[in-house]
């Protein structure tokens, strides 16, 4: 959702136009990334990741003009993707995950394809 943040204005194209686009926001409630490089390469010391928001992306998304879902568990996931995938514009989907949830594969920093993390 951090990342979202830094990109949401995306969303104001897509509804002035129309497009049929579905916004998955994987809702972690923290910086999930920067999060995840303090935990693997820092030793779980957190500086700045919880930034003590909790945006109502389904208010947000109204607010745009958008269809706004959520989605706490992965029935509730494929009921509100099935309407989604029925409007005629666009919709985001707020999925709440736990904040330490993994994004993987990556790569390390200035590192390349043999030092890809896996687990």
């Amino acid at each position: 959702d951090g990342s979202f943040h830094m990109n949401l204005n995306e969303g104001c194209t897509a509804v002035s136009y129309g497009l049929p686009i579905i916004t998955v926001i994987f809702n972690n409630q923290v910086l999930g990334m920067v999060r995840q490089w303090q935990t693997t390469f820092y030793g779980k010391r957190y500086s700045d990741t919880d930034p003590h928001r909790h945006t109502d992306f389904v208010k947000l998304a109204e607010g745009f003009g958008a269809k706004g879902y959520r989605a706490t568990t992965l029935e509730e996931f494929k009921a509100v993707f099935a309407d989604a995938m029925k409007q005629d514009g666009p919709s985001w989907i707020d999925c709440r995950i736990g904040k330490d949830e993994k994004v993987l594969p990556m790569i390390p920093g200035g590192g390349d394809i043999n030092d890809i993390i896996m687990e």
